[in-house]
């Protein structure tokens, strides 16, 4: 158990890193740390997790020049576009769609 915190402990801290140097690949570096201790169906599920922290402190960091018009049409957009979806699910007859 504790061998699995300090792997994931230290690959997050790595790909944070390496993602604030180089504005990707931090993911790559953070699925293979938690992958080679987790099992992959729980690996993947636990990136949203492994990187709340990180974002959050980006955010924190940089609130003063957030673009809020551009962050309001993007989530009032992504609001429509779900409920779209979800309304409108059981209209659609390829499998794709399920997803």
């Amino acid at each position: 158990m504790i061998l699995e915190i300090v792997v994931i402990t230290l690959g997050s801290f790595i790909a944070s890193m390496v993602n604030s140097m180089f504005a990707t690949g931090g993911v790559y570096l953070l699925i293979i740390a938690s992958s080679s201790v987790l099992p992959l169906t729980a690996a993947v599920p636990l990136q949203s997790a492994f990187t709340f922290s990180s974002l959050m402190t980006r955010v924190a960091l940089f609130w003063g020049h957030l673009n809020w018009p551009i962050i309001i049409a993007f989530v009032a957009g992504a609001a429509i576009g779900g409920e779209i979806h979800v309304s409108h699910r059981g209209l659609c007859h390829i499998q794709a769609c399920a997803i």
